[in-house]
């Protein structure tokens, strides 16, 4: 870790955030501040009149004896507690000095008298067991050494970092880093080294690693490799590591691997982790995480440090074209399984026709089996084909028998599902406590007179061999034979060349004498019919209807008031559109919406997407009903449930000289957009439209939002805001100005009927020549083609997000990157747009999204999901044995 002295300003600050929720309300916030800085003031003058110094994280482990001994001082206590809680590796130490403590206060004293051989044999078993096991679970047994590298290239400068002295270092040189020793590059360098298990890691620039070697003393346990990152970017192809593993260590993660490529990204912000071949463990935090990552996956350690394209993470490698050229080949792959496992929107309700007629849940599939087949056979075969993928499949997937177990498990599925049409429906119906009953699965059978037999057979590969799984046929001989433990059971009943299958036989004999007595859900008037039946009008590949007047009662006055007290169906449909999925939603009311559900006005032009350019990563707008008119509602919601609510408001307004609905809601129309559209550093280009219906009486209701603000802020002494009005070029604006730090925080002005505003007036001046030249978010094609098709022209709400533009304009920054390569990173690291938009209409609210790439596209952690049809052995065993429930 960093042996820089000890930043105590940081400490500070983080022992004044500790205190301040610990204050209580007698203590003053600056009695607090002259404590810590006593406290602090104390330990530095100690800590030179003893000629002792807090230099990296050895000097806080050696404090952790006097710690455990009750000799360590309040204020260094708190220091060393600070530093553990955010340094993974002193997190450890501690951790373990703390267990050898306790296994050295838990030795039994030895026994008086005699004690017989069987008793001394039994404890002796059972400490060398405790010892192995603690060698195996933890790093007890263990100690670090140096580690040796070796630096294979070097382009620039780079220095090893030792006993406060930096000593440049040659291409072709070994060197042993000792623990707290660094190596470190300069500005526009890169180096590539070579660790002592064959492992390589690239260094960029600006980068300081430490290497250390953790050995264990007991026998079969490999030594594990540790590289140490203070900063910087590193791409580590790790070598096959045996028993043991790789770990690349930051102050707020650990990343475990055994084999495969992948980089670290660590800064003042946090960590950034990326996949480009194989699987990684990341540990964030010390919160034992256990996150696995593949291909083309990433994480952040913090919630501010947001995610960035692989290709610009690893830009700097010498084998960044290898890399992009992987990541391309991954996705390649995915839009590839996609097309084959496509299938044909269906139209026939035989199977809607046949549900049971109490079914509050019906879920329509398409038979994939036979594409899930064809997919498999692609990922095997283009695999063969990348000389990168083959090596990693071979080492981490096939070697563990991992594909011999998928294609078991597929060519089961591929059997059963030969046997079925193109449809596969699940229902549930309601039991007597109002909740889902058992599940019923229906579908039509292609050879009827083969499908017994075939159907055992193919069950027999997705279910345990050791006959604890029977399939029983109503009507036939041992029907209600009593089912021995452990053995599990599915019912079947054909009827011709239809099949019902459920887990429970009371089930299946319910629903056969529904079908014998002529009544199903296609035969009974039902609503809930001929909303299903209008998806099946258009088309359907995945179908889910929900009855929810059926299986959920939502009474009270606060569902009244948000309106979903009448809420009856949810009906969600996905389906292909050439290069995308499309998913339409619907939350439909028995009656005209009410309350906060009526809110969402009916579909418009959205207008206020006009300021919105097309090269916009992230873009939200809403049209809402009149401002006025939501007040209203609101304000009668609020009174029905406090009585003494309007008294406070007509207080409030007359307080404060506000008349909420005149001034501050009548001038506001109904159409608001919020985007970051433009630079993210150093200030997100963030934009605001509001439309207006009066310009002035909106910019008084912002100067008196602004007044209540700082009046606020100069009560509890806090720096506060004003409000400066500007004229540039002709144009008024206004300027919302920090009074601590004399800097803008907001620019705004009107246009068109719209206030703009934006974190400058370059940003708000933007907004405007998008809207006047019409290149513009809602003309751009990438915008268009996500637009769902149906009859509306409008929408009530959308949501778009497009994070790839950011992939061009960042490998400009690239040195070394010519055309091709930056459209190949673009194309590769591009995780492709979205757009979801709603319509508001009479009785119900209709969501729709579409996304680029299918269910395989977006990169190989979903082809990898192909590892989870593994569960369908637990699958089936789970189903069987609600047997007796």
């Amino acid at each position: 870790m960093n042996r820089e002295p000890i930043d105590l300003d940081a400490l500070l600050d983080r022992e004044m955030d500790r205190l301040r929720t610990s204050v209580s309300p007698a203590d003053s916030e600056h009695a607090a501040i002259a404590r810590v800085e006593m406290m602090v003031a104390e330990e530095i003058a100690n800590t030179e009149a003893s000629g002792r110094r807090l230099v990296g994280c050895d000097g806080f482990r050696a404090m952790l004896a006097d710690r455990r001994s009750g000799m360590l001082s309040e204020a260094r206590r708190m220091l060393l507690d600070d530093h553990v809680k955010e340094c993974v590796g002193c997190r450890r130490a501690s951790a373990e000095f703390g267990r050898a403590r306790a296994a050295s206060r838990n030795v039994t004293p030895k026994a008086r008298g005699s004690a017989g051989w069987s008793w001394r044999l039994a404890a002796a078993a059972g400490l060398v067991l405790a010892v192995i096991g603690l060698s195996v679970q933890t790093d007890v047994f263990s100690f670090q050494a140096g580690g040796m590298i070796r630096v294979e290239s070097l382009k620039g400068e780079a220095f090893h970092v030792r006993d406060n002295e930096s000593v440049p270092v040659q291409e072709g040189q070994e060197l042993t880093l000792a623990p707290g020793e660094r190596l470190r590059t300069a500005g526009d360098t890169s180096a590539l080294i070579r660790l002592a298990d064959t492992s390589s890691v690239e260094l960029s620039e600006r980068s300081e690693i430490g290497v250390v070697e953790r050995r264990h003393l007991m026998p079969g346990r490999t030594s594990d490799s540790i590289v140490d990152l203070d900063r910087g970017v590193v791409v580590v192809e790790a070598a096959d590591q045996g028993s043991g593993h790789l770990y690349v260590e930051t102050d707020d993660c650990e990343v475990a691997v055994q084999g495969t490529i992948f980089a670290v990204n660590h800064g003042v912000k946090g960590s950034r982790v990326s996949v480009i071949e194989g699987q990684v463990g990341v540990n964030v935090n010390g919160r034992n995480v256990d996150r696995k990552l593949t291909p083309g996956e990433q994480l952040t350690t913090r919630a501010h440090l947001e995610s960035n394209p692989i290709g610009d993470e690893v830009a700097f490698s010498r084998n960044v074209d290898e890399y992009i050229e992987l990541l391309r080949a991954v996705r390649s792959i995915g839009e590839e399984m996609d097309r084959a496992i496509a299938t044909d929107r269906r139209r026939s309700t035989d199977l809607l026709d046949a549900a049971p007629a109490q079914t509050a849940v019906y879920f329509a599939l398409p038979n994939m089996s036979a594409g899930i087949g064809e997919a498999w056979s692609i990922l095997r075969q283009r695999v063969q084909e990348n000389p990168g993928l083959r090596q990693w499949w071979n080492d981490s997937v096939a070697e563990n028998g991992v594909d011999t177990e998928i294609q078991h498990v597929i060519e089961g599925l591929r059997t059963v599902g030969s046997e079925f049409g193109s449809e596969i429906v699940l229902t549930l119906g309601v039991n007597s406590e109002n909740g889902p009953s058992q599940p019923l699965f229906l579908a039509d059978l292609v050879r009827p007179e083969t499908f017994r037999r075939n159907f055992e057979t193919a069950l027999d590969r997705l279910a345990p061999t050791d006959g604890n799984l029977r399939v029983v046929f109503l009507g036939e001989a041992g029907e209600n034979d009593p089912i021995p433990d452990p053995a599990m059971v599915l019912y079947a009943w054909q009827m011709g060349s239809r099949l019902a299958l459920a887990p429970n036989r009371d089930r299946l004999v319910d629903y056969r004498t529904q079908v014998e007595a002529g009544s199903t859900l296609g035969t009974v008037p039902s609503r809930f019919h001929g909303l299903l039946a209008e998806h099946y009008d258009q088309g359907v590949e995945w179908l889910l209807g929900v009855d929810l007047g059926r299986l959920i009662t939502i009474d009270g006055e606060n569902a009244a008031a948000f309106g979903v007290a009448n809420a009856e169906f949810l009906m969600a449909e996905v389906h292909r559109n050439g290069d995308r999925l499309d998913l339409r939603a619907s939350l439909v009311f028995d009656q005209n919406r009410r309350g906060i559900a009526a809110w969402l006005a009916p579909p418009a032009a959205m207008s206020a997407l006009d300021f919105v350019s097309r090269d916009a990563y992230l873009a939200a707008a809403f049209v809402a009903k009149d401002a006025g008119a939501l007040i209203d509602e609101l304000f009668e919601i609020l009174s029905a449930g406090d009585p003494d609510f309007e008294f406070g408001i007509a207080e409030f307004e007359r307080e404060h000289a506000i008349d909420i609905r005149r001034d501050l809601a009548a001038p506001i129309g109904g159409e608001f957009a919020i985007a970051l559209d433009g630079p993210v550093v150093p200030v997100p280009s963030w934009k605001l439209i509001v439309e207006s219906y009066d310009s002035e009486a909106l910019d008084s209701a912002i100067g008196w939002a602004v007044s209540e603000i700082d009046a606020t802020a100069t009560r509890t002494g806090s720096p506060g805001l004003t409000r400066e009005p500007r004229k540039v070029g002709g144009r008024d604006y206004g300027v919302i100005v920090s009074r601590g730090s004399g800097q803008p925080l907001a620019w705004y002005t009107f246009s068109d009927g719209y206030l703009v505003a934006g974190p400058s007036q370059a940003i708000v001046d933007r907004a405007l020549m998008t809207r006047a030249s019409g290149v513009s978010l809602p003309r751009s094609t990438q915008f268009t083609s996500l637009l769902p098709r149906d009859r509306q022209v409008g929408f009530s709400a959308a949501v778009y997000r497009n994070l790839s533009p950011a992939a061009g304009p960042l490998a400009d920054l690239l040195s070394g990157l010519g055309a091709e390569k930056k459209a190949l990173l673009t194309q590769a690291v591009g995780d492709g747009a979205s757009l979801t938009v709603a319509y508001g209409e009479p009785d119900r609210i209709i969501v729709a999204g579409s996304t680029e790439g299918g269910f395989f596209g977006q990169g190989l952690g979903s082809v990898l999901g192909f590892s989870g049809l593994l569960d369908v052995r637990e699958s089936v065993v789970a189903v069987a044995a609600q047997t007796g429930q």
